[in-house]
C-alpha cells in the first residue's frame, strides 16, 4: 500500500472519528482518545491500556490546585434493579467539593465507598491522587480513576455523539505527536490484521484498486478485520474483487449514512477501475 493511500485514510480516520486528546465514550460505549483509539482492546486491562498510552509521551494535566472545576453531575449507574444515584461525579476523581487537599476516598456508592465529612481518609476503597503528585505511576493511577468514573457515566444521546461532555471528567491531554504516533501504530496493526484475518478473505489487499483499499481500510477501523469477515457476503465478494457486489452488501450501523455513503463511492470506483474483475 503506497504511502498516498495510507495518508488519505489516516485523514479520512480523523474527518470521521475526530481527533480528541481526552478520554471519552465512542457510539458504542467504548473508552476511546485521540483518533479512534480504544484504550481497552482485547488484550489489555484498563491499567495496561492507559499504561500503553504513555508509551507515547506523557499526558499533560489540566489540573490546577489553584482553580476549581465547575460542578457537573450526570447519572452513574448502580448495581440493582431501577437504581440510579446523582451526584457530582467530579467529587469521585478528586475534583470536586468533597475531596479535600488531604486526600479523601472516592465517592462510589457502587464500591461501598464513603467521603469522609471530617476529612482525612477511609480505609475502603482507593484513594484519590492529589493533583500535586506528578510521579508517572501516580498519574496513571489518577487516570485509571477517571476512567473508571467515565465508563460509567450516562450522559444519553448526547453522550453518544459527542466527546465534549466528557472533557471535564478526563483531565489528561495527549499531544499531538504523541496521537500521530498512536494513529500510524493503529494503522499499521490494523493493515496487518486485515491481511491475515482467519478468514483470508482480506490477504490480498495490497493488489486491489486503490479505492478498495481506503474503503476497506476505513471499514476495518470501525468494525475490526473480524466484524468485517462476519459480513459474510461482502467479505466473499470482497475476495472475488467483484466491487459492485460488495458496494451493494456491505452496511455498518455503527456508521453515519455519510460515512457509509463515501465507502460505498469508493467501491463503485473500484468496480469501474476493475470491471474484468468485478464481473465474475
Amino acid at each position: 500500500m503506497n504511502q498516498e493511500v495510507i495518508d488519505w485514510i489516516k485523514e479520512q480516520l480523523k474527518k470521521h472519528e475526530g481527533t480528541v486528546p481526552w478520554m471519552y465514550l465512542d457510539h458504542d460505549g467504548n473508552l476511546t482518545i485521540g483518533v479512534g483509539h480504544k484504550v481497552v482492546s482485547d488484550d489489555d486491562s484498563l491499567q495496561g491500556g492507559i499504561e500503553k498510552l504513555w508509551k507515547y509521551g506523557s499526558l499533560n494535566s489540566t489540573r490546577k490546585p489553584t482553580t476549581p472545576l465547575r460542578p457537573a453531575s450526570a447519572v452513574y449507574r448502580v448495581p440493582g434493579p431501577k437504581m440510579q444515584v446523582v451526584f457530582p461525579l467530579l467529587n469521585q476523581i478528586g475534583l470536586g467539593p468533597a475531596c479535600s487537599p488531604a486526600g479523601r476516598t472516592m465517592l462510589s456508592s457502587a464500591g461501598g465507598h464513603q467521603v469522609n465529612p471530617t476529612g482525612g481518609t477511609v480505609a475502603k476503597g482507593p484513594t484519590v491522587v492529589p493533583s500535586s503528585v506528578s510521579t508517572r505511576n501516580q498519574s496513571i493511577q489518577q487516570m485509571v480513576q477517571e476512567a473508571r468514573v467515565i465508563q460509567q457515566m450516562d450522559f444519553g444521546d448526547d453522550g453518544l455523539h459527542d466527546a465534549e461532555v466528557y472533557k471535564p471528567y478526563s483531565t489528561f491531554r495527549m499531544t499531538e505527536p504523541a496521537m500521530k504516533a498512536m494513529l500510524d501504530e493503529d494503522f499499521a496493526q490494523m493493515f496487518k490484521y486485515v491481511r491475515w484475518d482467519p478468514s483470508h478473505k482480506f490477504r490480498d489487499i495490497e493488489k486491489f484498486p486503490e479505492e478498495a483499499q481506503k474503503a476497506l481500510m476505513d471499514i476495518a477501523f470501525q468494525t475490526g478485520a473480524g466484524g468485517m469477515a462476519k459480513m459474510t457476503d461482502f467479505a466473499d465478494a470482497v475476495q472475488k474483487q467483484d466491487w459492485k457486489l460488495a458496494a451493494e452488501k456491505f452496511k455498518v450501523p455503527q456508521a453515519d449514512d455519510d460515512r457509509n455513503m463515501d465507502r460505498k463511492n469508493l467501491l463503485l470506483q473500484a468496480a469501474a477501475k476493475s470491471p474484468a474483475k468485478a464481473a465474475k
